[in-house]
Parts: structure tokens; C-alpha cells; sequence
């Protein structure tokens, strides 16, 4: 195993600190009020070197009640916690508050160490092992290994260092390295000649000198000018190290503890986010609807209030689905473990998991919303990273850009979830876009419906235009693949494509009516007049407005039944037909055709030959050569 992070746990004063110290020579107290009171306040951060060759990363957490933020910041990223408890005192408040905010961040690996032993009796060890079993029973720990140590005297700490090696090989890990690039940061800090440092233990995914990362929630950028990995400089990190990163183009200020470093449009910061929220059995409060709490995940602390979805209160022990609604923006990512504690006074009184990392205000008690809750509680994080990245029609490569993903990895999840009907494929000249299900649906749906109500109050148009259709329920798309798609749901009888006009499916024009009225006036003017044009403005239809008139005129000339001889007059497609197969056989025959000809040919007036002439102009079967009244053959 390549990289392991340790964590210690466990009341103040029990030998966290000391602990470290004996298993790898260092101090991790660093602040002179550290020194001074024997406390640690903020992280502390060393490592020592396991027998296989690899190299754990340790992690010195506080202890007091008042720095718990700093303790749950260096829970992230670990595989393996220490839980400390001092043998001559046993179990202490902070100890089960530990315990607590363990079992909340989903911790599963565990020692506990039993320290000071060198200042106990052994009848009075054997009791506090006792004590210890008892009050673990029924926790996620019950089972976990206890070993025995001084770390002032060095007593034990060789066995436990073999049983740290044993847990490391035989528990399994979570795969991070095909996880996204993720940095939650817990300390910032300059180096002159340097510039900005920051350090943090590295979630997912590979960083290596010279990437651009972004900095979340602010949106900035900046670039990786150096990595050190427990002290020595280092051309790439993998997620599961301790890392310190040496950044150009931002300053101290722009980037603090609880930010996040990951690669560009790998995560989308928000105010509102769903969660499944757990109350500790011990708490001593119940939370309502609206209650403010204390929100720490990562190394983020933030305030917010619960908005409870399917309970009106949650008491100790129970779970619900809730929106926690943040006073500033947080950058996490789905299935992310947190712990709430509340307002005043400050305890923590229960945790949970985050399912939804970038939402918006919903209603409460709502059965759908609490059935897409339900779902994404049994998602695993990589397939609803790429749900939520497929909000939009979305290509193979851009999942591979903004996951950090190998393509393989993204193929598979890809896969998967089409196997689930959540994604559906979009083809366009060889390349896949994905759009997950539910939002394809819905946005069939309101095509669908758009599309029924246009007709109804245009009927005698061709349909909406397409690009009209796409600025309203396509803005994010690209045109080509919303072209691609309505060719999709023009296959699947979802919709009809009539030129650049969209249609609902079965549209049948409405026959009676207007329709029928235009229809019958303009065949009653036109089909008498033959080649002697009739002007539109001629024509009387009575009560019909203009526009209903234009809408149907321009319904029968795409249907074939009329076309547009000239402004504002027209006439039946079969009188144009017929004069054109006189005047091609007449080109045929002579070479050219003038106006006085056509005027001759079909017993009309000069006023409209010469319309006749411009139209087969216009049908590429004349043009103009010579005088401006004649005409050759360009067929």
C-alpha cells in the first residue's frame, strides 16, 4: 500500500501528542500556545515509515471541546484512526464525542490505544478495558483491536506499530485514485522566496507540476509550482498523501481553510444542499424545521439552517431528509460525510451524508423529491457525478475533462447507468453525447407541450420555429446536437419536422373554419382568372384578419397547392406547372422566349407575362439574356 493516512482521537491530555512522538520521533505540536499549554489547538502533521516500505501519514487532531472544528478537518482523507484513551482516567466526554463525530464521517478502520499505562495499576488497566468494552458495545467499534502503551516509557509501541501494519494490509480501501483531483485545504501560509502554501490530504486523482487547479468556492485559478509529500520535493502526489503545495497566481488572501482545490468545472460551489441528517441517540436536543446549526465537512465550517423535508422535527436517534441552507457558499461533492453541531450551546448533535451538493430551494413533504432523495442515498459518488454532469447533453470527452476520470472509468460508469435508463445517448456524426434520463424527459415534455399549445394559438402555421424552440429548452446545448435531437424525437414520434418548423406529433391543420373560408374565396378568384392574375388585395375575406389570411396563404404554398407568382399575387401550382412545360417546349424549339410570346401563348396581358417570365426565373428554368424581355433556356 502506497499511501496511508493515520488519525489520532480521544480526550484532552490523554497522549495523542506523546503518542505520535514514540511511534515517529517528531513533534507535531507547532504553535508556541501549543508548547505552552500542552494542548493541541490546530492540525499537526508527521509520518514514519512501515516495514513494507511504504509511508503513513499521521495526523495529531485536538482533543479540547473547543478546537472540535480542527479535529473533524483532520478526519478527511483518513484510513485508519488511533482513538486514544488514558489509562489511569478511561472514557471522558471528548472521547464519546470523538467516537460520535467518527461514526458520522463513516470512519471504519480503528485502534484504540490505551495510554499512560505506565501510571496505572494493572488491576485498575483491566477495569478501564472493562469499562472501555462496555461503553463501546453496540458502537462501530466494538470490535476494534486494543493494544496497551506508554508513550512516555515506550511500552508497547512496537506492538502497536505490528498491529497498524496488520490493519493497513488486510482492511480494504476505497479506490481513490480514480477519483476526481480533490484538496480540501486546512492550512495556508507564505515562505519568503516561495510564496503561497498550502496543505491538505489529497481525496482523489493525481496533481503534478504545472496543472492548473481551481480554487473553490472563489472560481480563481492558480498553478502547482511545487509538491512536497512528507518533506521531500515530488513531480506528482496520489490521492491518499499528505501534501503541501507550492501555488502561483494567488495570494494568502485568496485562498483560506475549508477551500478546495480541484480541476476546472469539477465542482459547482452552492448555498443549498441536500443531505440525509442523522441525530445522535445521546443528543440532549431534538432539531426542528428551520433550526441553525453548525455545519463542518472537510475543513469547512459554516453555519446553516435546517430545512427538515419529510418530518416536522428529527429527534435523538432518528434520520431525515433535510436542506441545509449555508449563509456562505461550500464546495463539496455527493456522498461527502459531515457532522452538525448546534448553535448554542455548541455540541455536536448528530451528522450524515451529503446527496445533493449543488440544489435549489424545494418544498417540503414532496413525494418526488423525497423519491430522487431515496435514489441518490444508494448511488455510489461516481455515477452521480456524472448524472449531475450530464444535466445537459454531454460528450464522453468533456466527462473526461471535468471528472479528472480516466476514459475507461468514465465508459464504464457511463455503461452503467445507461444499463439503469438514467442516461440517455444523443448520436451526431459518430460522437455520443449523454443526457440524463429525467432531465430529457422533462424537457421532451415541455417541447411536447409547447408545441401543443403554439398550435393552438397559431393552427394555420407551418409550426414553431426550431430556433425558438431551442433558445427556450436549449439554451446550454450546442445547435448540433439540439438538430441531432430533434431528429431523434422526430423518429420516435415525439414531434414532426417540417422544414425549419416543429410540430406535434399527428398535427392535423384544422379544416373547418377560416381554413376552409381562405381556401374556398382564393380558388373562387384565382382559378377563374387563369394567367390574368388576380391581386390579393382584390380579394375580400371578409371578417378573417390579415395576419390568419398570410398564415394560411403560407400553409397552402408549402403543402404545393398555390405558389407566389409576384407581390401580393398568386395562383395555383397546376397553371404554373402547365406554363411551364409550354415554355420549355418553346425554348426547346426556338432557344429564347420573350414577354410578348408568353403574353401571346397564354391569352393574358403584358401586366402578367411578364410575372410569368420572373417566376421561371426564379425556378432556375429561364434567364435573362440580352434584352431585358427575353429569355434562354437554363435548364
Amino acid at each position: 500500500m502506497e499511501n496511508v493516512i493515520i488519525g489520532t482521537a480521544g480526550h484532552i491530555d490523554h497522549g495523542k501528542t506523546a503518542l505520535i512522538k514514540a511511534l515517529t520521533g517528531r513533534d507535531t505540536d507547532r504553535l508556541e500556545e501549543e508548547k505552552r499549554r500542552g494542548i493541541t489547538i490546530d492540525l499537526g502533521f508527521t509520518y514514519f515509515d512501515l516495514k513494507d516500505g511504504s509511508r503513513a501519514g499521521i495526523i495529531d487532531v485536538p482533543g479540547h471541546e473547543r478546537f472540535i472544528h480542527n479535529m473533524t478537518a483532520g478526519v478527511a482523507g483518513m484510513d485508519l484512526v488511533l482513538l486514544v484513551i488514558a489509562a489511569d482516567e478511561g472514557i471522558m466526554p471528548q472521547t464519546r464525542e470523538h467516537i460520535d463525530i467518527l461514526h458520522l464521517l463513516g470512519v471504519k478502520n480503528c485502534i484504540i490505544v490505551l495510554n499512560k499505562c505506565d501510571l496505572a495499576e494493572e488491576s485498575w488497566i483491566c477495569m478501564v478495558e472493562e469499562e472501555i468494552r462496555k461503553e463501546l458495545k453496540g458502537t462501530f467499534i466494538e470490535q476494534a483491536p486494543l493494544v496497551r502503551v506508554s508513550a512516555m516509557t515506550g511500552e508497547g509501541i512496537g506492538r502497536l506499530t505490528e498491529e497498524i501494519e496488520e490493519m493497513v494490509h488486510t482492511r480494504a480501501r476505497e479506490e481513490k485514485q480514480e477519483l476526481p483531483v480533490r484538496l480540501p485545504v486546512d492550512r495556508v501560509f507564505t515562505l519568503t522566496g516561495f510564496g503561497t502554501i498550502v496543505t491538505g490530504t489529497l481525496l482523489g486523482g493525481k496533481i503534478e507540476k504545472e496543472d492548473t487547479l481551481t480554487i473553490y468556492p472563489s472560481g480563481l485559478t492558480c498553478r502547482v509550482r511545487n509538491i512536497q509529500v512528507h518533506e521531500k520535493d515530488m513531480p506528482v502526489c496520489s490521492a491518499g498523501q499528505r501534501v503541501a503545495l507550492n501555488l502561483a497566481g494567488c495570494t494568502k488572501e485568496d485562498i483560506k481553510r475549508g477551500h478546495v482545490l480541484a480541476l476546472e468545472g469539477s465542482i459547482q460551489s452552492s448555498r443549498i444542499v441536500d443531505v440525509k441528517l442523522t441525530l445522535l441517540e445521546n443528543a440532549k436536543r431534538s432539531i426542528k424545521n428551520q433550526t441553525r446549526l453548525h455545519f463542518l465537512s472537510g475543513t469547512s465550517q459554516v453555519l446553516c439552517r435546517a430545512v427538515l423535508l419529510d418530518t416536522q422535527e428529527l429527534k435523538p436517534g432518528e434520520s431525515a431528509y433535510a436542506q441545509l441552507r449555508m449563509e456562505k457558499e461550500v464546495a463539496l461533492k455527493e456522498k461527502d460525510r459531515f457532522i452538525v453541531r448546534f448553535y448554542s450551546p455548541l455540541e455536536t448533535i448528530g451528522g450524515g451524508v451529503v446527496l445533493d451538493a449543488h440544489s435549489v430551494k424545494k418544498k417540503r413533504f414532496q413525494e418526488a423529491v423525497l423519491k430522487d432523495l431515496q435514489e441518490r442515498e444508494t448511488e455510489d459518488i461516481l455515477t452521480i457525478q456524472i448524472q449531475k454532469l450530464c444535466h445537459i447533453p454531454t460528450s464522453e470527452s468533456d466527462l473526461h475533462r471535468q471528472t479528472g476520470l480516466a476514459k475507461e472509468t468514465v465508459q464504464l460508469l457511463i455503461e452503467k447507468l445507461e444499463r439503469q435508463r438514467k442516461l440517455r445517448c444523443i448520436k451526431l456524426q459518430g460522437k455520443r453525447y449523454w443526457w440524463e434520463s429525467a432531465q430529457e424527459a422533462a424537457c421532451r415534455g415541455k417541447i411536447e407541450r409547447f408545441l401543443e399549445d403554439y398550435m393552438k394559438r397559431y393552427p394555420y402555421r407551418l409550426g414553431a420555429p426550431r430556433a425558438e424552440v431551442k433558445n427556450q429548452f436549449f439554451k446550454e446545448g450546442k445547435k448540433n446536437v439540439f438538430d441531432a435531437y430533434i431528429e431523434m424525437l422526430n423518429r420516435n414520434r415525439a414531434l414532426m419536422v417540417c422544414q425549419e418548423f416543429l410540430l406535434p406529433c399527428g398535427y392535423r391543420v384544422p379544416k373547418e373554419g377560416a381554413y376552409q373560408e381562405v381556401r374556398r374565396k382564393l380558388y373562387g378568384a384565382i382559378k377563374p382568372a387563369k394567367y390574368d392574375f388576380v391581386r390579393l388585395s382584390d380579394i375580400s375575406f371578409g371578417k378573417i384578419p390579415r395576419q390568419t389570411v398570410d398564415e394560411i396563404l403560407t400553409l397552402l404554398m408549402a403543402k404545393g397547392e398555390i405558389v407566389k407568382v409576384a407581390e401580393d399575387t398568386f395562383t395555383t401550382k397546376a397553371y404554373m406547372e402547365a406554363a411551364k412545360e409550354t415554355i420549355v417546349k418553346k425554348l426547346e424549339k426556338d432557344g429564347k422566349i420573350t414577354i410578348a410570346q408568353v403574353r401571346d401563348m397564354f391569352g393574358t396581358s403584358r401586366r402578367s407575362a411578364k410575372p410569368i417570365l420572373e417566376y421561371m426565373d426564379r425556378i432556375k428554368v429561364t434567364r435573362k439574356d440580352g434584352a431585358e424581355s427575353e429569355r434562354v433556356s437554363n435548364l
